[in-house]
């Protein structure tokens, strides 16, 4: 934004439309772009392995190489044909890869072998699986159910994968079918004050209504 200003007249429009513009970039890449990335590389692995029956880890092996490989031909390319809006763009993305690689802990942390090692994230199909029922569980409060609104109905989640050394392939081990609650719109608002789901639930002293049971 101040980049902008530096070239431009600086107007309430002009700061409620970077604003705007900013708020969708973000949201591209906290809820499409990030997630993304290890979501394909799960897919990559299933493929490769389930698909094509080739060893465990081929297919992550894969997608990195492939991923990196064209991210380095596209800033080699977009500098030799002078396209610097490209080049950002990449450069950007390059970082944002660099910084979010630290998921790769997860990985080496649960292959470790640690005492407490929650839904054992050991490779990417598992990793993918992990992330998404965190993001399940500590889904954003944007939109939710308004406190004790009822739900609508059942869908499926995300299939969480184990790697079975017999077989050589990934097996299901939990389909998660009927597992995410999709609130009626009629219980549902933007940014609630307070809401509950099942698992996530918060004692009436943190509310300070001092509710000791549901109402009514």
């Amino acid at each position: 934004m101040f980049t902008i200003f530096r070239k431009f007249k600086v107007t309430i429009r002009g700061i409620l439309l970077n604003l705007l513009i900013s708020f969708v970039i973000l949201s591209f890449i906290m809820y499409f772009l990030i997630p993304g990335i290890p979501q394909l590389a799960g897919q990559f692995e299933l493929l490769f392995t389930n698909g094509f029956g080739l060893p465990f880890n081929t297919g992550m092996i894969v997608y990195f190489t492939l991923f990196i490989g064209l991210l380095i031909w596209g800033l080699w390319y977009t500098r030799k044909k002078k396209k610097p809006v490209l080049n950002t763009l990449l450069l950007c993305l390059a970082f944002l890869f660099i910084g979010y690689s630290s998921f790769l802990t997860l990985v080496i942390r649960s292959n470790a072998g640690t005492p407490i090692n929650e839904d054992a994230p050991k490779d990417a199909v598992s990793l993918v699986s992990f992330l998404k029922s965190r993001a399940i569980r500590n889904m954003a409060i944007s939109l939710r159910a308004v406190l004790y609104g009822t739900g609508h109905r059942l869908c499926d989640g995300t299939p969480i994968y184990k790697r079975d050394e017999k077989s050589g392939k990934y097996i299901v081990i939990d389909d998660r079918k009927g597992t995410v609650l999709i609130y009626d719109p009629k219980f549902t608002t933007l940014f609630p004050r307070m809401w509950e789901h099942a698992t996530e639930k918060f004692p009436p002293h943190f509310t300070g209504m001092g509710w000791t049971r549901r109402p009514g």
